[in-house]
């Protein structure tokens, strides 16, 4: 395994001579150097290429994985955030790891926020809706999760996962009717 990190790190340290403002072959070569749990020389290679070239989502994504990888969630969040900011503010993977830091620290309203964010640029983006919807279940707000999952529900009427929250949700209010009808449509899925 280490022949292979360090083949690939000639590989790309001579596509780095031919190319020095390659910002590709720093994204791999951060990917070797994490592989090799080389911390500070991966993340320095992804904020090369970033520097290189500042709408390159995938080193921003890296970057930050790496560091919330690593525990760093303060540095992680700054790196989705700076993305968020100046290349899409809705990059639904930016969003998607920023919310799962988010959950991880109970922040639940920085979450919610940030997927409201994300509805106004694309309504019908499901994954953020139901996500949205489990969050505030968790937050003791079972009227807003079941508006947000009969949302995803209209939008996907065979969604498991969403007919699965929104029974447990009638569930836990004492509506077993309604809680029977979501379970019910589950089991009549192919």
């Amino acid at each position: 395994r280490l022949d292979r990190y360090a083949d690939a790190e000639r590989a790309i340290r001579r596509a780095i001579a031919l190319d020095p403002n390659a910002p590709l072959a720093y994204l791999y070569f951060g990917k070797v150097e994490a592989g090799q749990k080389k911390w500070k020389e991966a993340a320095a290679h992804y904020e090369k290429a970033i520097e290189l070239a500042p709408f390159f989502e995938h080193a921003y994504i890296a970057l930050g994985d790496l560091y919330a990888q690593q525990g760093d969630r303060t540095k992680a969040v700054e790196v989705y955030k700076r993305l968020l900011t100046k290349v899409d503010p809705h990059d639904s993977e930016a969003v998607g790891r920023l919310v799962a830091l988010y959950l991880q620290e109970r922040t639940f309203d920085q979450a919610i926020a940030l997927l409201e964010d994300l509805l106004r640029g694309d309504p019908r983006n499901v994954e953020a809706r139901l996500l949205k919807g489990r969050i505030y279940a968790e937050m003791g707000k079972p009227q807003e999760a079941i508006g947000e999952l009969e949302q995803v529900i209209a939008e996907r009427p065979t969604d498991a996962a969403a007919l699965y929250f929104l029974g447990r949700l009638y569930d836990e209010r004492k509506q077993p009717d309604q809680a029977i009808a979501q379970f019910e449509k589950i089991v009549s899925l192919d």
